[in-house]
């Protein structure tokens, strides 16, 4: 609901994607995997943000080393990639040596080839305390990964029911939403990645929201007055 808006006449055209660059690859999964000598029997856990206390980074953390502690025979790893994710922010340091994972979480810092990074992922984790439309979500769920989400924004209603959803800001639910993705039987997993890739397909592409851009230009445009001369766009 758009509160402060008259409904009759306001249109809500969200985001698309371009589901071509972000959908299932197989070669780039093994590519990126390979060079992070992640195997396939490996947990890839992965979180694409800039460096923000809005993308709360640190409850992230925070969240993993209660799922590791609680989970330390699973074969699971955290990647963060994005900008200042990288050994050289300061401040990120200090929180790796605070919970003892100096040299344990995969830092890839800026990167150009996101669609790939995604698909080396098992399980996508948006961990933000806020967000307006979670793109980053929309790219990860177009490209068919398993997708955990804090309630922030538009990500419920992106997911509808094909991901995991915790409180944000809740690092305890996040830890718990963690060992759940890790316990999924595979089966279950697949049918999650299939259905936030469907939902992206079926609802926030790039060819859906053109259209409905085009819906709304023609509606203006046969709605405008007309002059005496027949034309749209003459002054009275």
């Amino acid at each position: 609901m758009l509160s402060g808006y008259k409904s009759g006449i306001f249109v809500q055209i969200p985001n698309g994607f371009d589901t071509d660059r972000f959908q299932p690859d197989p070669v780039q999964r093994h590519q990126i995997r390979a060079s992070l000598r992640i195997s396939e029997g490996d947990l890839l856990f992965g979180n694409v943000a800039r460096f923000d206390p809005q993308k709360n980074q640190r409850g992230l953390l925070d969240s993993w080393v209660k799922f590791r502690t609680a989970n330390p025979n699973v074969p699971a790893f955290l990647l963060l990639a994005g900008r200042g994710m990288d050994s050289t922010n300061r401040e990120l340091n200090i929180w790796l040596s605070r919970y003892k994972l100096t040299g344990k979480v995969m830092l890839l810092g800026e990167r150009h080839d996101i669609p790939a990074i995604l698909n080396a992922l098992d399980v996508f984790v948006l961990s933000s305390v806020g967000e307006a439309f979670p793109l980053a979500l929309g790219e990860a769920m177009s490209s068919g990964v398993l997708c955990i989400s804090t309630d922030v924004g538009d990500a419920e209603l992106m997911l509808d029911g094909n991901g995991i959803l915790v409180p944000a800001g809740d690092n305890e639910s996040l830890a718990k939403a963690l060992q759940r993705a890790a316990a999924l039987p595979q089966t279950e997993r697949e049918t999650l990645r299939k259905g936030v890739r469907q939902r992206i397909l079926n609802n926030y592409s790039l060819e859906r929201m053109a259209t409905a851009y085009l819906r709304v230009y023609q509606d203006v445009f046969n709605q405008a007055p007309v002059s005496p001369t027949g034309d749209p766009n003459a002054a009275d």
